[in-house]
């Protein structure tokens, strides 16, 4: 499937997801209605979480030593997989299992399934029209970046990766942004 097939598809469902869930979304009601078992579990430091995803029976365990804006970003990027790719895992553990692992190669946004996860994540908790909404009427301050932590917490995602989604939708050039130390 083309790249920007991909996007429309991915971007079609985190937004239908986000106007029956609202922003922030509630991935917790999210997690209920589907049926989708959430675990918290302690990991190697390099996974950030997986799916499990069963006939019956749907499973994502994500890190517990992990800040929960990670954690969330997790979940989101696992519940991509469940909407995207419930019928097309990389991996299997037998013939009714599928897994999924969210990990330094899918972080790296390198495997079409992975960049698609990260791209649905994404638009789940940041949505593009909500985001351009906010800043339709001002510019982002690059020497005041108290703006980017008040609305990184009402999204419940970080700063970075509200930073990353923000140059992704052009809001900030690229080489721009430096947070204060």
């Amino acid at each position: 499937m083309p790249l920007a097939a991909m996007k429309k598809i991915t971007k079609r469902t985190a937004q239908e997801l986000v106007a029956e869930y609202g922003t922030p979304i509630d991935l917790v009601r999210l997690l209920k209605d589907e049926e989708i078992t959430l675990k918290r579990e302690d990991m190697e430091d390099s996974i950030s979480g997986m799916i499990v995803i069963k006939p019956a029976d749907t499973t994502i365990v994500v890190n517990s030593s992990h800040h929960h804006s990670r954690q969330r970003f997790t979940i989101a990027h696992e519940c991509g997989h469940y909407f995207l790719h419930a019928d097309s895992a990389s991996a299997f553990i037998d013939q009714s299992e599928k897994i999924f692992l969210r990990d330094a190669v899918s972080a790296c946004g390198t495997q079409r399934q992975e960049v698609q996860a990260n791209w649905f994540a994404a638009e789940l908790l940041m949505p593009k029209d909500y985001l351009l909404k906010k800043f339709d009427t001002k510019k982002i301050d690059l020497y005041d970046d108290y703006p980017l932590r008040l609305l990184a917490s009402e999204l419940k995602v970080s700063v970075q990766a509200l930073v990353v989604r923000l140059t992704a939708l052009g809001l900030i050039p690229n080489d721009c942004y430096e947070p204060h130390v």
